[in-house]
């Protein structure tokens, strides 16, 4: 593809062989200087990078008569001519005289949306005053100007992937020589051959063998049995006749076979949360006990737990269903839509709903982390807009990353990303979808963990805002597809990019992963779309909306269809990026940006016609009919008939087999001793705790007004919030009543207890919303105290038939049993409802290693959790995440004038602790800061914190009275990091001190030590401050739920032990280490 030739000086962009009728211009720009860049280079690859600068080339593809491109190179669309310069094809580098020996070029790979590219050639083209002919394009491509005299070529290798992903991107390193006689690279247009061929399969003539050559050859993720299920159905008589009426033989089609094993992988069909699992308890555990007295569980003639109806229906639907019950009974049922459509939906107030999506794009963002995560926040912005009829329009955006260490320095497997690199890419591609479709990002976080470096965990959320009904006072509530209703899609014409999401996010991480399953995204396409959408559909044009997510068209199109019972469409209708696209391609690509809209036929040219004036392309490519199948044409020609109702049948079940024998505990054992700063300043440098600004900092959170409490807080805005809140501008006016946000997560936890893991989670998640003002559930009283709660499961591999040994995925299996029991407890308890929520399952990494591989090489953290098996094929690996169970809440809050933060307010307040504190260290902050100083991983041992949920609920009520009668300056819900943590913050929040007593706090059972009561992670407890004015009436409400511990004092931290000595902390020390972990150079200078 890339040859060097005598020609012009610098890079020759040049037209691929069998693109006719076309010209190529390269507009190029810059110098854009990159200094600080060089320095990031030169800190992590230990470089000496002098220089650094940066051109972008634009390739514009167009028709040989345009004239007048020069006229660009002197102002918009391209040049801010006060700061840069341009050439038209011809080194701008040269002709600056930019210093540099190498220069390093990327390009996106081709097929793959260019939104940069393509948006230079549309403005190039309307400055021109000319119109976008067929196979226009336009490119970016990125030149990199770098000086370094004694780089090796290792280290180029090195800072030209760190640049440019190359399993994203095309990479070229040119030298200086080379680069000056001139330099050949074609540009990325896909040439494909233009004939349509359907490939068929005897399949019901194929042997096991064979049915399991062709599962690895077209990557469909089946097993044995499910295969089975595909070949039986073409030795159906009666269903081989109906395919003769439409022209279709005995054989398979490859849209058939591509078709249903995507819509019914793991990550579509939720297997998994679906199958019949048998436990075998080895340790007679109280909690699985308990579960089967209440009817959880059955017991089969071994005596071993049966879960018969599922994971999802016993631990997430049903207890969602009782509380629904409960509040249709108490009146004011706001619970509007739960599981069946793109995002849980709830009521605001009578005129106002509320929606809540939470997703991974966890191998994605694996392979390609910036476009990995952008297509993950703007997938669950379309899960948004395509819930109900498409009213609703994005109000926030989240995000919560799981990865290693950026600091990490140690062994990493071939093609996986060093955490560093991955942090910063995921971070970039959440940025530029939420900022570029201008959307707040209200929340985030991140947890660090070595076994996260192998399937990092990306968790993306939004939350939707809509009318209840339009002014005509037509609801907005469902979708109502009919048979006869035509089928539309919206957006960006379709690519072979994504093919196979939905089956290889269905796989474990690993080599066999390809970068089939990743895309690139086009914000502005979506933005557009967004403005059509609404439009449309609050003016009641469409009887249903949905996204394209994973599976693509075929998802949308297929799922809408089963409410009707049928679905007639020509593939071939579908705008396509470039020509020879098969129809497989075509119906399971994962292009990005798209929507289906389903709408009467009367109300087609009015879509068509808004569709211009939004410059959204929208095609009509079929209708929904009850014909019982899905039949697919690509012309005059069949290329698909499915029996829709087999298609979506969750039968045959999974059977699975899952087996507890209980968690190691250990007695923990800490060789030094420290001092109670030294310790604070370790807790509080730990990634887990340490500041998010730089994340913050780089997201918009005030977009669009409505800010009330921003995800950083204080004096200079440097603390996280644990909750946020935001007032919809459609209330304004109207009520004083706002949304408060926030998240819990404790994987770690899980070592100890996925059962306490994912219970802590849940309490997390509402402790930090209690904290901030609002309130729980009301059963007894009607009124819009609304919770909309996302519950999202990543999962270690859990299939004991794929994991490298059986243990570890029986054992795995029982740890998603531990965390349903817990989740669905804490429902009960608090009579929170999870509305919607995802499954990622395979979150393991399995690698084959060398033969010299010692675990002894490895470092201690990752060593420990490294499943190793040699045998005759070779020698192997696998690593399983930690259970990770995110709980994600939006809640009607009824005052936002009453809400308090957690920054101390004044001198003289006094400091209360509510809630029991416990000895619960174990799976700490504490442990894991003080083990990384002495051993490299966390001290092992110590006690599970477990929740009182009864103690939870009952505080829960009594603080939100205080803080509604406004006895309350501050509230801290204490988490990560434990008390003495909280404190910190606060005080550093308000720019405040304070002074504190261990003895005073109240603790159950032994305590040997300071530490063990103030690092502490026991759930469910609270930092409050009041004005001392308050105490007495602040103190009949808590009663002795609470004790007085000190006061807010001027500056730093003043601790008297359980010894009676007294600790100073300075924390402007501890402040600075707390901002320095995950600092990323933000305030370095150039």
């Amino acid at each position: 593809m890339i040859a060097q030739q005598a020609l012009a000086q610098g890079l020759n962009f040049v037209l691929p062989k069998g693109v006719k009728d076309k010209r190529v211009s390269v507009i190029e720009v810059g110098p854009f200087h990159e200094q600080l860049l060089a320095k990031e280079l030169n800190r992590f690859f230990g470089t000496e990078i002098e220089e650094l600068n940066r051109t972008n080339s634009y390739l514009l593809v167009h028709q040989p008569d345009l004239k007048g491109l020069e006229s660009l190179l002197t102002g918009t669309p391209f040049v801010d001519s006060i700061i840069h310069r341009a050439t038209l094809n011809e080194s701008l580098a040269l002709q600056l005289q930019i210093p540099f020996d190498y220069v390093l070029q990327s390009m996106l790979n081709p097929g793959t949306s260019d939104a940069e590219g393509t948006v230079a050639l549309e403005q190039a083209l309307l400055a021109l005053n000319s119109g976008v002919y067929e196979d226009d394009r336009g490119f970016l491509s990125q030149n990199y100007f770098l000086k370094a005299d004694n780089i090796t070529q290792k280290q180029l290798r090195e800072v030209s992937e760190f640049l440019a992903n190359p399993d994203l991107k095309e990479l070229v390193t040119i030298t200086r020589q080379e680069y000056e006689k001139g330099f050949k690279i074609e540009a990325p247009i896909v040439v494909l051959p233009p004939k349509i061929k359907v490939e068929k399969y005897d399949i019901a003539n194929m042997s096991d063998e064979e049915l399991l050559e062709l599962n690895s050859k077209r990557k469909l993720a089946a097993s044995l049995e499910e295969l089975h299920q595909f070949r039986n159905m073409y030795k159906d008589e009666e269903f081989l006749a109906r395919r003769r009426e439409v022209g279709l033989d005995e054989r398979a089609t490859d849209v058939e076979i591509e078709t249903w094993f995507s819509l019914r992988s793991e990550h579509c069909f939720h297997k998994e949360f679906n199958a019949r699992i048998t436990l075998d308890d080895l340790v007679d555990d109280p909690i699985f006990q308990r579960a089967h007295d209440r009817g959880w569980f059955t017991k089969n003639e071994d005596g071993a737990y049966v879960l018969e109806k599922g994971l999802f229906k016993t631990f997430i639907e049903d207890p969602a269903l009782d509380v629904y019950n409960k509040l249709e009974k108490r009146g004011k049922n706001w619970i509007v839509d739960m599981f069946k459509d793109n995002s849980g939906v709830v009521l605001y107030n009578e005129d106002y709903m509320l929606c809540i999506k939470f997703e991974t794009h966890n191998s994605p963002s694996n392979k390609e982390p910036i476009q990995g995560a952008k297509t993950g926040i703007d997938g669950v912005n379309r899960d948004i807009f395509g819930t109900m009829r498409g009213t609703f329009e994005a109000l926030a955006n989240f995000f919560f990353y799981c990865t290693g260490d950026p600091r990490y320095k140690g062994w990493l497997p071939e093609g996986v990303k060093h955490p560093y690199t991955l942090l910063k890419g995921v971070t970039e591609g959440v940025k530029q979808g939420g900022n570029e479709m201008q959307i707040p990002t209200f929340g985030g976080g991140m947890i660090a963990d070595p076994r996260y470096m192998f399937k990092t965990l990306v968790y993306c959320g939004t939350i939707g805002w809509s009318p209840v009904k339009s002014f005509e006072g037509i609801s907005y509530i469902g979708k109502n597809p009919g048979v006869g209703d035509l089928v539309f899609v919206a957006g960006q014409a379709v690519g072979v990019d994504g093919i196979h999401g939905a089956t290889e996010s269905s796989l474990s991480a690993g080599r066999h992963i390809s970068l089939g399953h990743v895309q690139a995204d086009f914000s502005f396409i979506q933005a557009k779309m967004q403005g059509y959408l609404l439009e449309v559909a609050r003016d009641n044009l469409l009887t249903s909306v949905t996204d394209f997510g994973a599976v693509g068209l075929g998802s949308a199109s297929h799922e809408t269809a089963e409410a009707t019972g049928g679905l007639w469409m020509d593939l071939s209708l579908h705008p396509k990026k470039y020509m020879g696209i098969q129809p497989w391609q075509i119906n399971i690509s994962e292009t990005q940006d798209r929507m289906l809209l389903v709408a009467k036929s009367e109300n087609r040219e009015e879509l068509l016609e808004r569709a211009k004036l939004h410059d959204v392309d929208v095609t009509e490519l079929g209708k929904l009919t009850d014909s019982g199948f899905v039949d697919l044409k690509y012309g005059d020609e069949t290329v698909a008939l499915i029996d829709i109702k087999k298609l979506f049948n969750k039968e045959p079940r999974k059977q699975m087999h899952a087996i507890w024998n209980g968690t190691e505990r250990k007695e923990v054992t800490i060789k030094e001793k420290y001092t109670l700063e030294q310790t604070l300043r370790l807790v509080m440098s730990r990634p887990d705790v340490a500041s998010k600004e730089w994340f913050f900092r780089q997201k918009d959170y005030s977009v669009k007004g409505g800010t009330i409490l921003a995800p950083l807080q204080g004096a200079k805005q440097q603390i996280e919030a644990d909750a946020t809140i935001q007032k919809p501008l459609d209330t304004e006016g109207k009520d004083f009543g706002a949304v408060a946000y926030a998240m819990g997560i404790a994987p770690k936890v899980s070592d100890l207890d996925p059962y306490h893991a994912a219970q802590k989670s849940f309490i997390d998640m509402a402790g930090k919303i209690i904290a901030v003002g609002g309130a729980l559930p009301d059963m007894k009283n009607a009124k819009w105290d609304t919770w909309a709660v996302c519950g999202n499961y990543c999962q270690p591999n859990s299939d004991s038939t794929t994991t490298l040994t059986e243990e570890d995925g029986k054992h795995n299996l029982a740890s998603l049993l531990r965390e349903g029991m817990g989740v669905r407890e804490a429902i009960e308890a608090t009579n929170i409802p999870v509305i919607s929520g995802k499954d990622s399952m395979k979150c393991s990494g399995f690698y084959e290693v060398p033969k010299d591989f010692k675990l002894e090489h490895i470092h201690p953290d990752l060593r420990r959790h490294i499943t190793l098996v040699e045998n005759e094929k070779g020698k192997f690996i696998e690593i399983h995440d930690p259970d990770s169970y995110l709980a994600s809440a939006a809640v009607k809050i009824d005052d936002y004038r009453k809400c308090v933060t957690s920054a101390f307010k004044q001198e003289g307040d006094l400091i209360y602790v509510v809630g029991t504190t416990k000895n619960h260290v174990g799976a700490s902050q504490y442990l894991e800061a003080i083990g990384y100083e002495e051993q490299e991983a966390p001290i092992e041992g110590g006690e599970v914190p477990e929740a009182d949920l009864e103690e939870f609920v009952r505080i829960a009520g009594k603080i939100h009275r205080t803080i509604d009668r406004e006895f309350v300056a501050s509230c801290s819900y204490i988490h990560d990091g434990g008390l003495l943590t909280a404190v910190s913050k606060a005080a550093m929040a308000g720019d405040k001190g304070a002074g504190i007593n261990v003895k005073d706090i109240f603790f159950e059972g032994d305590a040997n030590t300071d530490e063990d009561v103030l690092y502490s992670e026991t759930p469910g407890r609270f930092i409050v401050t009041i004005d001392p004015e308050n105490k007495r009436r602040f103190e009949r409400i808590m009663g002795s739920d609470t004790r007085i511990i000190g006061q807010v004092g001027k500056s730093n931290l003043f601790v008297t032990g359980l010894d009676g000595k007294h600790n100073f902390i300075h924390l402007d020390t501890v402040m600075k280490n707390y901002q320095e972990t995950l600092s990323f150079g933000l305030n370095d200078a150039a």
